[in-house]
């Protein structure tokens, strides 16, 4: 049986059946009844999206950046993110990677970057500019047969 709350206060009765209710809603978490619902987010290029984050009571857009122009060695792709007004923006690394054509390939988008781009081979890196753009970095060469794909999230 599902529990229902129950109103309590300093006058209400503490009686076995109300113990036994209480007890019968801890059962149901523990016996994982009780689950919490699947989050999807179906992302299209370049719509904000409403997530169900919360961050100092506000919430979380994003907004999903997509291009399979050229990023040549040691140098930067940068791109128009068109946000709204917001407090804060930060790149979601956890949804952000290069995929090859052939989707046999799928390299995530790391968090460092060099000043100069052609140390330790082929990084990838993305940062906001103060001029709110995407701005993807590498140290090598990715051509147009990868799909670049960042998610930026940001509150407003």
């Amino acid at each position: 049986m599902a529990y229902q709350k129950q109103e309590w206060d300093y006058k209400t009765p503490i009686t076995p059946e109300k113990l036994n209710h209480i007890e019968e809603g801890i059962s149901d978490i523990d016996n994982n009844s009780v689950k919490p619902q699947d989050i999807k987010i179906n992302y299209i290029d370049n719509q904000e999206i409403a997530t169900n984050e919360y961050i100092n009571d506000k919430r979380v857009y994003a907004k999903r950046f997509t291009t399979t122009q050229l990023l040549q060695g040691n140098s930067t792709l940068t791109i128009k993110m068109n946000l709204p007004e917001h407090d804060e923006a930060w790149i979601d690394l956890s949804n952000s990677y290069f995929i090859s054509i052939d989707k046999k390939r799928i390299i995530p988008l790391t968090s460092y970057f060099y000043s100069d781009y052609s140390k330790d081979g082929s990084p990838i890196s993305a940062i906001i500019d103060d001029s709110d753009n995407l701005v993807l970095i590498a140290g090598g060469g990715w051509n147009t047969s990868w799909t670049k794909v960042v998610v930026v999230k940001y509150t407003k």
